[in-house]
């Protein structure tokens, strides 16, 4: 790379170019999140013009309160896929060819939509109805060399009430769907907010229920000793006599 290369790249002429293409398996344009969910996952797409050294990508995900004269914002998460990860094509740091397009997933959270409304002296149904709130994520590519990244940010719509019960009760479906299918001995507690799931004690069982959540991508947080976990919207705790 030449020195006038070199200074292009400096201040951002990388031609490296971030796309977000689905958020929760929906278009990312038109994408919808319920008020509840806690977790949120997706798709972006990294191509370049010209060869870039991409060092990591980085996901955020802010609660914004943008009006005139006004302009307040609450970090709900972040998320880095850098290393190695399994099931990823490539390892970080990686070199973007000309022309190459690089796919990627991710999934930011825990988070709490609700609690950052209230941080933001807000009611948690404004995530949803008031026009000067938008939920924000922003895709990043690090490239190596320069400090101007390359990025792109969407606004997520939030849903409310029946559409957000709705989502409730797919998120218990798919939970038992993955339960089942490693033969898990659990029971999900009736209610409302927090799904309760209440687990059969004993490290085999134990160990299907890391297995399903693993293949929900919520895994790795059922080690050691412990007697309940919350992941999310789920609280899971262990019981004898299931």
């Amino acid at each position: 790379m030449g020195l006038l290369d070199k200074m292009k790249n400096l201040v951002g002429g990388h031609g490296v170019k971030v796309a977000i293409t689905a958020i929760e398996r929906q278009p990312a344009a038109s994408a919808s999140l319920p008020l509840h969910d806690s977790i949120l996952k997706g798709r972006i797409q990294i191509s370049g013009e010209k060869e870039a050294v991409i060092l990591k990508h980085v996901f955020e995900l802010k609660a914004i309160y943008d009006t005139e004269g006004s302009y307040r914002e609450v970090r709900l998460a972040d998320s880095v896929n850098e290393g190695q990860i399994i099931g990823v094509p490539y390892t970080w740091p990686y070199t973007l060819r000309p022309g190459q397009i690089a796919e990627d997933s991710f999934s930011v959270g825990p988070f709490e939509i609700p609690a950052a409304m209230q941080e933001l002296q807000l009611t948690p149904e404004d995530a949803a109805s008031n026009p000067k709130v938008r939920i924000e994520l922003k895709a990043i590519a690090d490239v190596k060399g320069t400090p101007v990244d390359a990025s792109a940010k969407q606004a997520v719509r939030i849903i409310a009430g029946a559409a957000d019960a709705a989502s409730r009760e797919r998120r218990i479906a798919e939970l038992r769907v993955a339960l089942d299918a490693k033969g898990a001995v659990y029971r999900i507690e009736p209610g409302s907010g927090e799904i309760l799931v209440s687990v059969a004690d004993g490290a085999g069982n134990v160990a299907k229920l890391s297995a399903a959540m693993d293949g929900l991508g919520m895994g790795g947080w059922f080690s050691g000793d412990w007697s309940a976990v919350s992941i999310g919207d789920y609280k899971f705790e262990k019981v004898s006599g299931l």
